[in-house]
């Protein structure tokens, strides 16, 4: 904010404190603040969670986790790109 050639400039990020939800439930649970990587392993679960009620041996398949659409995440929404990494998909704040 002290660079005025930056005023007023778009970033591509999570949108501001889109984890303050989470930290306030993790707060609420376990008398603490959240690791850092605390949502990681949030949203590894859920992911885990959101693909296994569908049919045995045909609900982790690569087309799954493969999904263009992304998938919800405490810090945004991500994907997994061919190569197995992952990759966030921003959405644009101002």
């Amino acid at each position: 904010m002290r660079e005025a050639s930056l005023l007023g400039s778009w970033y591509a990020a999570p949108a501001p404190n889109s984890d303050a939800e989470f930290a306030g439930k993790y707060r609420a649970a376990f008398g603490t603040a959240p690791a850092q990587l605390a949502s990681l392993a949030y949203d590894a679960v859920s992911l885990v969670a959101l693909l296994s009620p569908g049919r045995p041996y045909h609900r982790f398949t690569i087309g799954a986790l493969m999904d263009p659409n992304g998938f919800s995440g405490v810090n945004g929404i991500f994907r997994f790109k061919a190569d197995g990494t992952s990759e966030p998909v921003w959405r644009f704040w101002k």
